[in-house]
């Protein structure tokens, strides 16, 4: 906030938080009069120019870390498999072109290094397991864009641990797709799968039978956040 208002012509007007109550604190705090307990209403806001998402890096993923507890107290039974893909359109047409395309620049692999890694972590920060062996195909869709490609712009990539294989699929993605994190963890007593784009995840146990998200709720999740 301090830097905000460091900058010439920012004024900052409102405050949205998850709660009447935990925003009129923030916004006495911060000095700012307008509050908001449901960023809806926040984002309704006519004359609102700007969103500024203000959060620290422990809160970026509150799912993620809830689903690791699973994991870790065993609510999924034993973990068989791990499906999942990052996709994103930024490759998606033949004209899209920057420097992460030159392998003297990025090195050889570019689906991968580029955003396949971050997938890559993320499954050994849920289940706890380090990535072990890996069989990769990877193409080159588009041959040529400004020029000759010598870079692969799809991977698709079967990794395993000491315990089980996850799969993941690395691509152009399709249109209008914003890097998109998507996995399904299956284990012997449950399935939990999530989706970045539709921030919630879902349960099935047993037969498929469907809980409720721990974030759609204000349960879970939120509590842990904001006791």
């Amino acid at each position: 906030m301090k830097a905000l208002r460091r900058l010439p012509g920012i004024e900052v007007d409102a405050i949205a938080h998850f709660s009447d109550e935990k925003a009129r604190a923030k916004g006495e705090e911060l000095g700012i009069e307008r509050t908001f307990g449901d960023h809806r209403k926040f984002l309704a806001l006519d004359e609102l120019d700007a969103v500024h998402i203000c959060t620290p890096n422990h809160l970026h993923y509150p799912l993620m870390s809830h689903i690791r507890a699973m994991i870790a107290a065993g609510e999924l039974g034993e973990i068989y498999a791990v499906h999942g893909s990052y996709l994103q359109d930024w490759l998606f047409y033949d004209k899209d072109y920057g420097w992460p395309l030159e392998p003297e620049f990025s090195g050889e692999s570019r689906a991968v290094a580029d955003i396949g890694s971050h997938w890559m972590d993320l499954i050994e920060f849920l289940t706890g397991e380090r990535i072990a062996e890996v069989c990769a195909d990877l193409a080159t869709v588009f041959e040529t864009r400004k020029k000759p490609l010598q870079s692969t712009d799809y991977e698709q990539i079967s990794i395993g641990t000491e315990d089980y294989a996850a799969v993941r699929a690395g691509a152009p993605g399709k249109e209008g797709s914003y890097p998109t994190f998507a996995d399904e963890i299956a284990g012997a007593g449950a399935v939990r799968d999530y989706s970045s784009e539709q921030q919630e995840a879902g349960l099935a146990a047993g037969r498929g039978v469907m809980e409720g998200s721990p974030l759609s709720d204000n349960s879970l999740a939120q509590k842990a956040l904001y006791p």
